[in-house]
């Protein structure tokens, strides 16, 4: 008897440490378990993530709310803010004219767009580089209410742009950088100071236009003409009727017109004209576009 009692004393001091040494493992290991203690790095990070991975070789792959933001049917930094419904409208008609006015933005841009808005009208503005607070505001009216920017020049100074291929450049590259800069968006539509068949440039330091085109091209911008225009450059001072019947002289009863005019600061009558042209393209069946990189450009012969 004596025996046995000593013998189960011994067991119990054998069974009683490793009895507490086991609770303490298994609290350690609730403890641990938690508070997220003794995860891997990357089971951590699966833990706190909001997206769902999937195991090697699966197909099936869940997509994270980051790559669902990213993969937007439409970025709002388009140019114009609604390409897919300006492109659509292209496809609709076979006749189709583009309004496009150069040397702005002034105060007679925001009577064209006040003009252009009330006859739900969408056109084309080829800017100069004017950085002032009001220009800044009208540039970003041209865009927020969805009309196409495009790029004419920093100065219109013929001597400095035309003066060498690094003026060119430096022109180009300026306009650029101030419209993408100031609206968020990849500019790619261009207008030539005079258009492309101007002959100015030969006065000065550019011996061909194509070396400007190639230039353009290598930065992967697209240069638009006209093959229409309400005369208000020419020098002549045309009134408001007189520049609508420009148009209407030389516009067909079918076809793809790109309209030139101008918003500069001293272009008071052809604001007066705009809607009398509007009337007369409308009478005649013509859908309003603007250019967007679908658009097909119209190119001067170069002599």
């Amino acid at each position: 008897m004596k025996y046995s009692l000593k013998k189960k004393r011994s067991k119990m001091i054998y069974i009683l440490p490793i009895s507490i040494i086991a609770g303490c493992i298994i609290v350690s290991l609730v403890v641990m378990n938690a508070f997220g203690f003794g995860k891997s790095g990357s089971d951590q990070h699966t833990a706190d993530s909001n997206s769902v991975t999937t195991e090697s070789g699966s197909d099936n792959v869940t997509t994270t709310e980051q790559e669902t933001e990213t993969t937007a049917p439409q970025s709002e930094h388009t140019n114009p803010k609604d390409a897919k419904a300006a492109e659509e409208l292209e496809k609709s008609s076979e006749n189709r004219v583009y309004l496009t006015f150069d040397d702005g933005p002034s105060s007679n841009t925001d009577e064209i767009l006040d003009i252009l808005k009330k006859n739900n009208i969408k056109a084309t503005f080829f800017v100069i580089k004017r950085d002032d607070p009001e220009s800044v505001a009208r540039l970003k009216r041209i865009y927020d209410e969805g009309h196409t920017v495009a790029l004419h020049t920093v100065s219109h100074d013929y001597p400095l742009v035309y003066a060498d291929m690094d003026s060119y450049k430096k022109d180009v590259d300026g306009i650029k950088s101030f419209v993408d800069s100031t609206l968020g968006i990849n500019c790619k539509f261009y207008r030539f100071p005079g258009g492309s068949s101007n002959t100015i440039y030969k006065h000065y330091g550019i011996k061909d236009i194509h070396e400007c085109i190639d230039y353009l091209n290598s930065i992967g911008v697209e240069y638009f003409d006209w093959n229409i225009s309400n005369s208000d450059s020419e020098g002549k001072k045309y009134t408001p009727e007189q520049l609508a019947e420009n148009v209407e002289t030389y516009i067909g009863d079918t076809g793809v017109y790109n309209i030139l005019q101008h918003d500069a600061p001293a272009k008071k009558n052809t604001v007066k004209s705009l809607q009398l042209i509007i009337d007369n393209l409308k009478a005649k069946g013509y859908t309003f576009c603007q250019i967007t990189d679908n658009t097909k450009p119209v190119h001067h012969h170069i002599s």
